[in-house]
């Protein structure tokens, strides 16, 4: 978001006054409720790796990852996984 929008998505909230609100709504509500919870937890805390990786095959891997609809992490625990399975 570039300053120009976000003075533009916050303009008018510097004077923003209690009284001016109201509760929140059922659909608000859950909407705050799953918003609030941040990242989900896992079962297994997972470790960080860091690895080197030629830029043009991150990029094959990350268009993949993308047209799988999965992030880049899940694409090389996938990788890796297939490769130990035999």
């Amino acid at each position: 978001m570039t300053t120009a929008e976000l003075e533009q998505a916050t303009r008018g909230l510097e004077n923003l006054r209690y009284q001016d609100t109201r509760p929140l709504n059922a659909g608000e509500r859950q909407q705050w409720e799953r918003a609030k919870r941040g990242r989900p937890r896992k079962a297994v805390k997972a470790a960080r790796v860091l690895i080197s990786i030629e830029p043009a095959i991150l990029a094959r891997a990350d268009a993949l990852a993308r047209q799988r609809g999965v992030s880049r992490s899940q694409l090389f625990v996938r990788g890796v996984s297939t490769l130990l399975a035999g």
